[in-house]
């Protein structure tokens, strides 16, 4: 049971290096309630406080254009939490945005993974290796061979 638990983490990891690949997008020239609290977050860097404040950011400003960032964000810390259901549900959510974010996916599946729901499993497994051929059909870039594994995983 060990070799597949390594194998896991080190799909999960890789996962962490490609999130350059997702659609995610930090507006830095946000003003208002809106750019007050994209500054608390960048300058958090404790996780409880700084998932506060994304969670705020996320249900405060759902049509925001950093609002995939922030959702993005806080999903790791969901997970490191073992929130399980607050990773897929957001996974949903940035799958639902940008159908190529194999990050979101992983996540998901890490999750369903941890949780030991076989359904869910199945379910993750076949959306992040959607999402990794997407990521292949793209034009080239730096995600295509972190496509490719995920989507061997």
């Amino acid at each position: 049971m060990e070799v597949p638990v390594r194998k896991t983490i080190f799909a999960f990891l890789v996962c962490v290096v490609a999130a350059s690949a997702a659609k995610r997008h930090f507006s830095t020239s946000a003003e208002g309630a809106s750019g007050l609290i994209l500054q608390q977050i960048s300058q958090e860097p404790d996780g409880p406080r700084r998932l506060g404040y994304l969670e705020m950011f996320v249900e405060r400003f759902p049509q925001h254009e950093s609002f995939t960032w922030a959702l993005g964000e806080a999903q790791p810390i969901y997970l490191a939490a073992k929130d399980f259901e607050k990773v897929i549900r957001a996974a949903d959510v940035l799958l639902q945005a940008d159908p190529a974010d194999i990050y979101a996916a992983q996540n998901a599946l890490k999750a369903a993974e941890t949780k030991g729901d076989r359904a869910l499993i199945h379910t993750w497994a076949g959306r992040a290796a959607r999402s990794a051929r997407l990521v292949r059909l793209a034009p080239p870039s730096e995600a295509i061979d972190y496509a490719r594994q995920c989507e061997v995983y």
